[in-house]
């Protein structure tokens, strides 16, 4: 498999944005929060589990905690929300 320079990062923001779409779908069904409290959600949740799995990773051997890596994981959370708030513009305010 060939690399490039920034794969790693790629790899994370890959990862969280499909984590943050995860967390997006099962906040969804919650129909008693607001949109706006629905987005505060996803991002705290998936931004609080990026940084604890970068901690987490500072004491595995043979794996580091880097601060870039934290960045792409929050930056996947963020855009995993964006698409969420495009969703709920789209479709979800057409049904009310």
């Amino acid at each position: 498999m060939t690399s490039f320079q920034w794969q790693d990062k790629v790899l994370h923001f890959i990862a969280y944005t499909a984590y943050g779409l995860s967390l997006a779908i099962g906040v969804h069904v919650h129909h008693a929060f607001s949109i706006k409290k629905k987005i505060l959600i996803i991002g705290l949740i998936g931004c609080v589990y990026a940084l604890s799995d970068e901690f987490h990773q500072s004491f595995v051997p043979g794996r580091t905690s880097e601060l870039g890596d934290l960045i792409a994981d929050w930056l996947g959370v963020l855009l995993s929300v964006f698409v969420y708030v495009l969703y709920s513009r789209r479709f979800i305010s057409r049904k009310a």
